[in-house]
């Protein structure tokens, strides 16, 4: 995989390395697609986020800190800079703070703790966004996983100030299956693997309807005031084999929608 992964390509726009600048992600103009039961959740997530009018919203406001977690796990903390050249390249397109060696300067952290087979969560948090390596609930005793990265990243910064969260190497089944059998196989299809959905379009929906998708989601409504923020676009990134995808989901003000 070219280590520009994540860098946005539009029509018109810079070509990757294979020459191609790419098609939009969404389907063609005046074909709608429906994808089901995944799509129908995912826009209620989506409006649940955009509408604190719209009833039966499942996720309330995170009560979970560092404190606690601690309580529950044991939580190893060091001041690290993720030395993977992808997410440095990444950092500079989105204009986050730099990696920087060595790691007693890093304005990134490392968070990590896990319970047996139970839960373990790992990631990197630094100012504007986090960068969860790896996640797993299996005991419904457990916090869920958008709790923990809520914690988490607010006991470093202010959670209004999170914009970024980024999963590397997904490997849910059932989100990689609707990225590669369903949105993907939907699309003009071309060799950049790199795609953006946005907010709204029926891909986006989808893919918010998704176990990995709902986690996020879950963040954004447990984290803001409903109707103060919203998931502007997904972006993934499929590896060659299909084992394995990044996502990356951007965060912005929004004003309340209908």
């Amino acid at each position: 995989m070219p280590n520009h992964w994540w860098i946005p390509k539009s029509v018109g726009g810079p070509a990757s390395s294979s020459g191609s600048t790419g098609p939009p992600a969404e389907a063609p103009a005046g074909q709608v697609i429906n994808y089901g039961e995944r799509q129908e959740l995912g826009g209620h997530y989506r409006r649940w986020i955009s509408n604190p009018s719209k009833p039966n919203c499942p996720v309330q406001p995170n009560q979970l800190t560092i404190l606690g977690l601690g309580q529950q796990f044991n939580v190893e903390i060091w001041q690290e800079t993720p030395a993977n050249p992808d997410l440095i390249n990444l950092f500079q397109a989105l204009q986050l703070i730099p990696a920087t060696f060595p790691h007693d300067q890093s304005a990134y952290r490392s968070y990590e703790f896990n319970s047996f087979l139970m839960m373990s969560w790992r990631a990197f948090v630094g100012p504007r966004v986090l960068i969860i390596e790896e996640m797993h609930r299996s005991d419904a005793r457990m916090p869920y996983v958008s709790e923990v990265s809520l914690a988490v990243y607010g006991s470093d910064y202010l959670l209004d100030t999170l914009r970024h969260v980024i999963i590397t190497s997904v490997v849910n089944e059932e989100t990689l299956s609707c990225l590669s059998t369903q949105v993907h196989s939907n699309v003009y299809w071309s060799d950049d693997w790199w795609r953006t959905w946005e907010h709204g379009t029926p891909e986006y929906d989808t893919l918010l309807g998704t176990p990995v998708g709902k986690m996020v989601a879950s963040m954004a409504l447990g984290g803001f005031p409903r109707g103060t923020k919203k998931i502007s676009r997904i972006n993934t990134v499929s590896n060659w084999d299909g084992l394995t995808a990044h996502f990356h989901f951007e965060i912005v003000p929004g004003a309340v929608e209908g």
